[in-house]
Formats: C-alpha cells, sequence, structure tokens
C-alpha cells in the first residue's frame, strides 16, 4: 500500500506567466490525477474493519479490533482485558484482566498450551531470582526466593530441605503404587513398600526403633489397629524367620490376648489373669531371685488342673500364726503354719476351702508307697483322751490268748528293698511280727485280725495298674496289746 502523490502541480501553473504553453492545463493531466487518487483509494485500509495483506507496519496503533494474516508493529498497546487472540477459533488469549492485576495467556479449547524451548526460564519481574527452569536434556528445577528446593534427575527428583504434605494425591497422602519402594538412609539402610498383598519394612542396618514422648505413665505409644469389624479376626504381631517355621504370633482377640508358638496358644491374658499351656522355664536363676505371688486377701494362690478337674492347689492366709501356707486339694491338704505371737510352727491336716483345721483325714504314705525311715527328736504322740473314745472294755480271755501267742510270735528278719539294695549280707536285721502270722493267731481263736486296728489290710492298685493287697501293723497297738495279755 503506497501514499498519494499528486501528478501534477497546478500551483505551479498558476504562476507562469500567460501565454505560455505548460500553463494550460489538458484533461490528461485530471486522468492521470484521479487515476492515482483512485488507486491510492484503494489499497488504503477502511476505516471501520480493515483488512490488511501482506506486512501490516504501525508506530503507534489504538485499534478495538485486528483480523490480519501478519502484524509488524513496534508496540501493541492494549486496555484491560483487551485480547490477543490467536487460532481459528481463538483458543489462544493474551490479556491483562480487567482490574489489571494479572497477566493471562490462555487456552481456552481441548488443546494443551505448550511453551518450547531447548531451556525454559521463568523469573521474577526484574529477571534477578529464577523461579523455574526447564531443560530438554537436564534437570526440571523449581525455586523458592531464588534457591532450588526440588530438581528431577535421571533417576527420580532431589528434594532440598523438608517436604510437608497438607492436600495431596490421596486423601491427603503422598502415593506410591505396588512394588515402588520409599528408601531412607544413605545406603537404603529403612525401606518401605506394598508388594500388592502386604506393607513391608526392611532395616538393613542397625536396629528398627520406635520412640515417642508421649506423657503419661499409661499413655499409648504405640497402637495396632484392625479396622476389621469381626471380632474373630484379632490383631496380631507376627515373628518370622527364614527357617520357614511356623512363626510365633501375639495380639488381641476381642478382650484377651494371645501368645502363639507353632500355632499353639502358649499364654492367654484374660480379664481373669494370666493363664500358660505348657511349661514356665526359668533359667539362670541367682540367689537373690525370687518368684513372688502376692495376694491382697486370704484365699487360693495357685492352682493345678488336669483339664477342668482341680487336682491340687497353694492357699495362703493370716491369722493367729501370723501366716499359713495351706496345700493340697479339697479337703486332704497340709497347712504349713508360721509360728509367731508364742503359737508353736507346725505342719497339719486342712481344708483347702476355708483353711480350717481337718483332723484324722489324711494318711503319710501309703500301703504301696511308705517311708524309710522317719526322724523325730521326741516319738509320735496319739491321741488318747477319753472324750474322744467309746466301747472301752476289758480283754477277753480269747483276744488274752492271742495277745500271749502274740508274744511268741517276734522274729528278725530282712527287708527284701534292703537285700535288693545291699546285698544279703549287707543288709541288717529288723525285729517284729510277720502281719499273717498275726493274723492266723486271730483266726485261731476264731477272732478277726481286721476287726483290730493293730493289723492293717490296704488294697490299692500300683502304679502299673495291678491291684494288690499289702498287711501292715500298728506296733504301738500291738506292743499295748501283748503287754494287756501278760497281765
Amino acid at each position: 500500500m503506497s501514499n498519494y502523490t499528486p501528478v501534477t502541480n497546478f500551483t505551479a501553473k498558476d504562476a507562469m506567466p500567460s501565454g505560455t504553453a505548460a500553463k494550460k492545463v489538458k484533461g490528461v493531466d485530471f486522468d492521470g490525477e484521479f487515476n492515482a487518487i483512485s488507486l491510492m483509494s484503494t489499497e488504503k485500509a477502511d476505516i471501520a474493519s480493515p483488512t490488511f495483506t501482506g506486512i501490516v507496519t504501525a508506530p503507534i496503533a489504538t485499534l478495538t479490533t485486528i483480523t490480519a494474516g501478519s502484524i509488524n508493529a513496534t508496540s501493541l498497546d492494549l486496555q484491560n482485558n483487551e485480547k490477543i487472540q490467536l487460532g481459528a477459533t481463538d483458543q489462544l488469549e493474551i490479556y491483562v484482566d480487567s482490574a489489571g492485576n494479572n497477566s493471562i495467556i490462555k487456552e481456552t479449547g481441548d488443546g494443551a498450551l505448550s511453551l518450547r524451548g531447548n531451556e525454559v526460564t521463568i523469573k521474577n519481574p526484574s529477571g534477578t531470582k529464577a523461579m523455574a527452569f526447564f531443560s530438554q536434556n537436564a534437570a526440571a528445577t523449581l525455586y523458592y526466593n531464588g534457591v532450588a528446593k526440588l530438581a528431577t534427575t535421571s533417576t527420580g527428583a532431589l528434594v532440598s530441605g523438608s517436604m510437608s504434605v497438607t492436600s495431596a494425591l490421596y486423601a491427603d497422602s503422598i502415593l506410591m503404587p505396588d512394588n515402588k519402594v520409599v528408601s531412607l538412609g544413605t545406603f537404603g539402610d529403612f525401606n518401605m513398600v506394598h508388594n500388592g498383598t502386604d506393607t513391608v519394612f526392611t532395616s538393613g542396618t542397625g536396629i528398627l526403633k520406635y520412640t515417642s514422648d508421649t506423657a503419661g505413665s499409661a499413655a499409648t505409644v504405640f497402637q495396632i489397629d484392625n479396622t476389621n469389624t469381626d471380632i474373630v479376626s484379632g490383631c496380631f504381631i507376627e515373628f518370622k524367620d527364614s527357617l520357614g517355621y511356623t512363626p510365633p504370633r501375639v495380639g488381641a482377640l476381642g478382650p484377651t490376648l494371645l501368645t502363639l508358638v507353632n500355632g499353639v496358644t502358649r499364654t492367654e491374658v484374660k480379664a481373669t489373669g494370666l493363664e500358660v499351656t505348657g511349661n514356665v522355664t526359668a533359667t539362670g536363676v541367682t540367689a537373690t531371685d525370687t518368684l513372688v505371688v502376692d495376694k491382697d486377701a486370704n484365699g487360693i494362690l495357685t492352682e493345678f488342673k488336669i483339664g477342668s478337674s482341680v487336682c491340687g492347689a497353694v492357699r495362703a492366709a493370716t491369722g493367729t500364726q501370723v501366716l499359713d501356707i495351706t496345700v493340697g486339694s479339697a479337703d486332704t491338704s497340709l497347712r504349713y503354719a508360721i509360728a509367731a505371737g508364742g503359737a508353736q510352727g507346725n505342719i497339719s491336716p486342712a481344708k483347702m476351702s476355708d483353711n480350717t483345721s481337718n483332723p484324722a483325714v489324711i494318711d503319710l504314705g501309703r500301703a504301696g508307697s511308705n517311708f524309710d525311715n522317719i526322724y523325730a527328736a521326741n516319738g509320735t504322740i496319739n491321741t488318747s483322751d477319753a472324750t474322744e473314745k467309746q466301747s472301752i472294755e476289758e480283754l477277753t480271755e480269747a483276744e488274752t490268748r492271742v495277745a500271749v501267742v502274740c508274744k511268741g510270735l517276734i522274729r528278725k528278719f530282712k527287708w527284701n528293698s534292703a537285700v535288693e539294695k545291699k546285698g544279703v549280707d549287707g543288709a541288717r536285721y529288723h525285729f517284729g511280727v510277720i502281719a499273717q502270722d498275726l493274723q492266723a493267731a486271730f483266726a485261731a481263736e476264731g477272732l478277726d485280725a481286721g476287726d483290730y486296728g493293730l493289723f492293717i489290710s490296704s488294697t490299692f492298685t500300683d502304679d502299673n495298674g495291678v491291684e494288690q493287697t499289702k498287711l501292715g501293723v500298728r506296733y504301738t497297738e500291738l506292743l499295748a496289746f501283748i503287754i494287756g495279755g501278760l497281765v
């Protein structure tokens, strides 16, 4: 587009002298001038909605809308919210918002807004501090106040400083896909990964520790929570090694704390206390180590069962003798009374239920399992109080004759058990009667030895399940019987 230049200088013609041939205005002059004007008017842009072809150069232009193939301008001055729109559907917009606060580059369509270059840097308005840097063959880096904080690397990303998550990828969390490891430490000393089934923690060096500064003597510092509402699921910790054994487990099942070894429950902590299945072994016990069972009231300390049947117990009680320990079951128990306050220490039969005396119900030994020797400072004391006796009579003539015969039944002998241990020569002689001879002496007079307390016949089942009968003699009564016959 060219500017209009006059072809004929009509003013100059007016200044020429009259009669000069050049002073004449010819039709060709008018034709040339009007043709130039017509050409200029067709090449100039309209004031309203002009259309340009080629390169448009405008040093300063104030335009409402420009539609052009290309524009070559020194500057383009647009007002707030006046947009440069590019694309067939104006999908790219560049403008300043209506308030004049924000500069906006906007992709309005469904496509992507792309910044292209070997290197792209975003800086502050003065250009003194980088905000972001991108390189096609190196790191992408984000800056805080001009200091690099996050940069991509050939293996991932590098964070300088701390990282805090307030709202993030998945439920305010950092999301890691299955089999992707979170690794801590110089050489991956601690690793955390979800393998698709389980969450696995791995400690490469040192000990895996948990510490907490939660206040309070009863504060919860570590909690394992099974969110399954089925109480049968429980909540367990499993301890595994590399040998393939059934791993031990510790956990809670409802209100019960369990310890399982090889799939068998070994300890249960219930509302009633601790139950142990199997042996309880204490090793390395020193002279100062003590197992203490402390009960705050009279009652059973320890109970022994076979299945559900109680076969024994230990009971503690305080009383006039300060402290009693009763060992046994039901009414066949022994009470160990500690001497104090003038009381005599003793061992006596007692009832387990209430720790009261229960005389004449317990034997010391039995027919098939008797003691060898009994050592005592004094002889045994047999109750002889008249208030505890009845049917008191003189010996009959037949009984007197049996007593005289019994005097002649005293024999010396050696015990089979002593001969087995010491040999015939090493075993010593003992004196007494043979129970069968005593039984025969009573029978000879028509009497039954079993009616008299000096003769004992006990039938029992031995350890091999064989029923046996053994005869015995109460020598204190036998001697009294013989003396009575001699009077």
